[in-house]
């Protein structure tokens, strides 16, 4: 039996002088917390997600991508076989927004269904870590669609002792926001949705709180659906209906905390990366990319020496918004 002592205790003290010295931010102590623990496991090949926009904790796509690149170059370094995918977090990631809810649509995948943008993406990471050690060839999609998938996962849970049919939980409360008025879904931003489902228990405010598992959101539009006046927009779950409020303040922007960093604050953490500031402008680059984009979470895969980019992405500025449309009718 081998007996591993990791990275961890040493990392947590690392973490907490970041914290005090306004660090936290700095590109390349990031990319060493993240990687010393990948390498120390001993694996051959990784590929890392490496998320941007109003969810993800690089918000912005330059500093995302300067923080993938760091990464790759340090797994690649140390004879790992690294690549990494950006993918876009301005907009919520498939429909459910919590921990059993998530589960359940991660298990809709293994069975072939699920959501078609965190299909494409479970797919483009697959192949990216098949094509890492050799199997490109794979049919990822069709180990998905004949139930391989779903029987490697049974498999794997048995072997730790699992039940891959246990029960998930289920919330004791639900609340549902409907459409005001008939139109389409024109934004859904991604952050206050996620500080909505922490209020609601889905997260920790400290290491001491508890985790509802069951808390969470369930979305029913993304953009660009038509909905009429009454239809469902999203789900709200906890076991105690006085999270409400304060759940649907955050997703209306009202009392909500920000992420958004202070310019200061921000090329404090370029300058750290990097020795410089970059010229670049990020809402130039955004209004440039916007009439491009289709998808929702694509960025572009990273892989030592290159870039290649793979899809566009939005940027959204209100958490979920209507465009009425008052030829639709119920």
């Amino acid at each position: 039996m081998r007996c591993w002592i990791g990275p961890r205790p040493a990392d947590k003290k690392l973490y907490a002088l970041r914290d005090v010295t306004g660090t936290v931010d700095c590109i390349p102590l990031i990319a060493s917390s993240i990687m010393s623990k990948k390498i120390a496991e001993g694996t051959g090949a990784l590929v890392l997600d490496v998320k941007f926009g109003s969810g993800a904790f690089m918000q912005d796509y330059a500093m995302a991508k300067e923080l993938a690149e760091t990464m790759v170059a340090l797994g690649t370094d140390s004879g790992v076989n690294t690549s990494a995918l950006l993918t876009d977090m301005n907009v919520p990631l498939g429909l459910a927004i919590g921990n059993a809810n998530e589960v359940r649509e991660s298990v809709e995948i293994l069975a072939g269904g699920g959501p078609a943008d965190v299909r494409e993406l479970t797919i483009a990471l697959a192949q990216e870590m098949l094509a890492l050690v050799g199997l490109g060839d794979a049919d990822v999609a069709g180990a998905l669609d004949n139930g391989q998938a779903m029987d490697a996962w049974r498999k794997m849970i048995r072997a730790q002792d699992g039940d891959p049919d246990a029960a998930l939980p289920v919330a004791r409360e639900t609340h549902v926001v409907t459409a005001p008025v008939s139109g389409v879904v024109s934004r859904l931003e991604a952050l206050p949705f996620g500080i909505g489902a922490w209020r609601l228990g889905a997260g920790r405010a400290r290491a001491v709180d508890p985790v509802i598992f069951a808390a969470g959101i369930d979305l029913h539009a993304k953009p660009g659906d038509v909905v009429t006046a009454g239809q469902p927009l999203f789900t709200l779950s906890a076991d105690d209906a006085a999270r409400f409020p304060r759940a649907l303040e955050a997703i209306e922007g009202r009392g909500r905390s920000t992420r958004r960093r202070s310019k200061a604050h921000t090329n404090q953490a370029r300058s750290c990366a990097s020795g410089s500031l970059p010229s670049w402008r990020l809402r130039n680059y955004l209004q440039n990319q916007f009439r491009f984009s289709r998808r929702f979470h694509a960025g572009c895969t990273i892989r030592p020496g290159s870039v290649s980019p793979r899809h566009g992405f939005s940027e959204s500025w209100s958490a979920f918004q209507l465009c009425v449309a008052p030829s639709i009718t119920g």
